[in-house]
């Protein structure tokens, strides 16, 4: 995984942090959070919104936790 762009984005412009907050994936989360190159604060393409703001909006309170 230290080969990877890991804030490379989707046709969307998801990252590999906004798709784990979208489904929930606070496992996966917390892996990524780890390493220093994660941008947390990116927003999408499509509807601007941040990992945060996902986790929010979608009502992961232990996510938004772990972003905050």
């Amino acid at each position: 995984m230290k080969n990877w762009d890991v804030n490379a984005t989707d046709f969307m412009g998801n990252t590999a942090l906004t798709w784990a907050v979208r489904r929930g994936l606070e496992e996966v989360i917390k892996e990524l959070l780890k390493r220093m190159d994660v941008n947390p604060n990116h927003e999408d393409t499509e509807y601007g919104r941040t990992p945060l703001s996902w986790a929010a909006w979608i009502g992961h309170v232990g996510i938004v936790t772990m972003l905050l």
